[in-house]
């Protein structure tokens, strides 16, 4: 599945430099082919990450997963002229961050708010966004804290 386009690609990427990353043949015009090839090579990346914690693809593209293909788009552009220069800090930080978040994503650490269909360790799960927390039982029974209890801390 494709999370991002082209055209949301420009949003880190500048045309001219585009054009610079993917001109193979030197005609002057950013090659269509190699964009698109950079950024599926992206998507399958995220996807590696994602397939075994979610069902893809998604209804609707989570603005988080975008954001890191975008990154990881931009790092495979680079990539691609290596010759003479080093990649820019930047291009290195967005997809070192990236591949971050996707094992945080993996791990649960970060949720997506899927709202259904999420899969994780063969478990059907629905993660309606709301939080949810436990308590365990009070040590001396009391169902709530009164003065005297909370002037003991």
């Amino acid at each position: 599945m494709s999370y991002i386009s082209a055209t949301d690609q420009k949003t880190l990427v500048p045309d001219r430099v585009m054009t610079e990353l993917t001109d193979d043949d030197a005609d002057g015009i950013a090659d269509v082919v190699v964009i698109e090839t950079v950024i599926m090579e992206a998507c399958e990346t995220v996807d590696g990450y994602l397939r075994g914690r979610y069902q893809l693809p998604f209804r609707t593209t989570p603005t988080v997963i975008s954001s890191i293909a975008k990154q990881i788009a931009r790092y495979k552009l680079y990539e691609r002229r290596p010759e003479g220069f080093e990649l820019p800090e930047t291009v290195r930080n967005g997809y070192t961050d990236a591949l971050k978040d996707l094992v945080k994503i993996q791990n649960g650490t970060i949720t997506l708010g899927v709202p259904e269909g999420n899969l994780m360790a063969g478990k059907q799960v629905v993660d309606d966004g709301e939080f949810r927390v436990h308590v365990r039982p009070s040590r001396n029974k009391q169902a709530t804290f009164s003065k005297d209890l909370l002037d003991q801390y």
